[in-house]
C-alpha cells in the first residue's frame, strides 16, 4: 500500500514538473524574440540611413549602379552579422537567468509539496500504518511461538500517534489507539485521557465508556469511586451485555454492600464470558463471595434462592373493549430495555380472542442468547396488535406500553390495556 501512494506522489510531481518545464521552454521562446525585436529594430535603423546615404550617392552620380550594389550588400551582411553577435552576447545570460530562477522555483515546489505532504497530509498516517501492521504481525508471530509480546514494539507507533493528535485532535480512531497501547503498556494514566478524549466528542459508545472506567479503577490501584461506577452503569445503558462494564458494575455494586446486585451483575458476565474462562472463574469466586456476605449481613437463604432463580415477569394483558378488532388477529407482547437497544429482551405472541389472559415473560423467550431479561435491570413492557401479523409496529396497529419495571423489584400485578393507534 505504502510503495502505491509514492508511485501515485511521485507521478503527481512529474506531471507538476511539465507545468514549470514547458512555460520555461516557452519563456526561452519569449525571451529570444522580445530581444530580438529591439535589436532588429535598432540594426535596421542603422541598416536603412545608410541606405538612404548609399542611395543618394548613386543619384548624384558620385557611385555607380555597380557599386551601389555591392555596398548595399555589404550592408546586409553587417545588419545580419551584428544581429547574430548581438543576440548571442546579450540573450545568453538572460536566458540563463530565467533558466535558474525557474529551476530553482521547481526545486522549491517539489521540497514544498513534500513538507507540506508529510506536515499536513498523509505521511505520518502512513508511518502509523507501517508501525501498526508491524505490531500486528509481530503480536501474531508472538502467539505462535506462545510467548509474551514485546510491549516495547508500540513505543514509536504511540510517539507517532502522540505527533498526529497534536494536529488532528478530532481522530477518535488514533484516540482509542492510543489509550489501547497505553493499556498494553500498564499506562492507565495515559489510556485513561485517551479514551476521556474521545468521551468529551462522541458518548454513543458503551464500549468507550466501559474501557475508559476499567482505565480509571486500574489507574487509581483497583480503587472503586462513584465516578468510575457511574460511568461502568452508563456503559451498560448502551451495551446491556458489555462484559466489562457488568464486572465494574458488580464491583461497584459489592463497595456499596450491595451483594445482590453484584451477583447479578456477575452472572450476566458469566454467562457471556463463560463459566471455563479465566474471566468467568473469577467472577463465580466473587459471586459466592457476595452471597455469603448477603447471609451473613442478614440476608434469608429464601430471598436469595428467589433471586437467583431465571428471571420472569407476570403480567395480564386486555384490549379497550371501544376498539373495533379482528379476534384472528394476532398479539405480541414483549419486554425490552428501559435504555440502549429495542430489541424485545423476550417476547411472545398470542391471538387476540384470548385477550383478556394471564402472560409470563422467561429468560427463555430471547430473540438472542446475549440480551435476555438476564442482562437487564429495567424494562419497558409492550403489548401490540398486529394488523398484518407482523412482529414490527406499523402505523394503524393498536398498542400500549408501560415502564420502567426494576426486574430485581416487581410489583404484585402489572396490567397492560391495548387502547392507543399507532399513527
Amino acid at each position: 500500500m505504502t510503495h502505491s501512494i509514492w508511485i501515485i506522489f511521485s507521478i503527481l510531481i512529474s506531471i507538476a514538473c511539465l507545468f514549470f518545464i514547458l512555460p520555461l521552454i516557452k519563456v526561452r521562446k519569449s525571451l529570444l524574440t522580445s530581444n530580438d525585436q529591439l535589436l532588429v529594430k535598432e540594426n535596421v535603423r542603422l541598416f536603412n540611413e545608410q541606405l538612404v546615404d548609399l542611395e543618394n550617392q548613386k543619384n548624384t552620380r558620385r557611385i555607380n549602379e555597380a557599386d551601389f550594389q555591392t555596398l548595399k550588400l555589404e550592408l546586409e551582411r553587417n545588419l545580419l552579422h551584428s544581429y547574430q553577435s548581438l543576440k548571442a552576447k546579450q540573450l545568453a545570460p538572460v536566458v540563463k537567468k530565467a533558466h535558474l530562477v525557474y529551476l530553482l522555483i521547481l526545486v522549491i515546489f517539489i521540497l514544498g509539496v513534500f513538507f507540506l505532504y508529510q506536515r499536513l497530509g498523509a505521511g505520518s498516517d502512513l508511518r502509523i500504518i507501517e508501525l501498526q501492521q508491524a505490531k500486528q504481525n509481530a503480536d501474531y508471530q508472538a502467539m505462535l511461538d506462545k510467548r509474551m509480546p514485546d510491549l516495547s514494539g508500540s513505543s514509536e507507533l504511540i510517539q507517532q500517534l502522540e505527533k498526529r493528535l497534536e494536529s488532528d485532535t478530532e481522530n477518535l480512531q488514533y484516540w482509542f489507539l492510543l489509550a489501547r497501547l497505553s493499556s498494553e503498556r500498564n499506562d492507565f494514566a495515559k489510556a485513561a485521557r485517551a479514551y476521556q478524549e474521545i468521551i468529551n466528542r462522541d458518548q454513543s459508545s458503551g464500549l468507550v465508556m466501559a474501557e475508559l472506567a476499567q482505565a480509571m479503577f486500574l489507574r487509581d490501584k483497583h480503587k472503586m469511586t462513584d465516578e468510575i461506577g457511574q460511568m461502568a452503569k452508563k456503559a451498560l445503558t448502551i451495551e446491556s451485555d458489555n462484559t466489562t462494564a457488568l464486572g465494574l458494575s458488580g464491583i461497584y455494586a459489592f463497595s456499596k454492600k450491595e451483594y445482590l446486585n453484584a451477583i447479578d451483575y456477575w452472572q450476566r458476565a458469566v454467562k457471556l464470558l463463560g463459566g471455563n474462562s479465566e474471566g468467568g472463574r473469577g467472577l463465580t469466586q466473587g459471586i459466592e463471595k457476595a452471597k455469603a456476605l448477603y447471609l451473613a449481613e442478614g440476608g434469608t437463604e429464601e430471598k436469595l434462592q428467589k433471586f437467583l432463580s431465571p428471571k420472569s415477569i407476570s403480567l395480564s394483558v386486555a384490549v379497550d373493549p371501544n376498539i373495533q378488532t379482528d379476534p384472528n388477529q394476532l398479539v405480541y407482547v414483549y419486554a425490552r430495555a428501559w435504555k440502549g437497544s429495542k430489541m424485545p429482551l423476550a417476547i411472545t405472541r398470542i391471538p387476540l380472542s384470548q385477550l383478556p389472559t394471564k402472560v409470563t415473560l422467561t429468560e427463555a423467550m430471547a430473540m438472542s442468547p446475549s440480551a435476555t431479561l438476564a442482562n437487564a435491570e429495567q424494562v419497558e413492557l409492550v403489548a401490540r396488535i398486529s394488523q398484518d401479523g407482523s412482529a414490527n409496529a406499523k402505523p394503524g396497529d393498536w398498542q400500549t406500553s408501560q415502564g420502567p419495571f426494576d426486574l430485581n423489584q416487581l410489583p404484585d400485578s402489572i396490567s397492560l390495556v391495548i387502547d392507543k393507534q399507532i399513527e
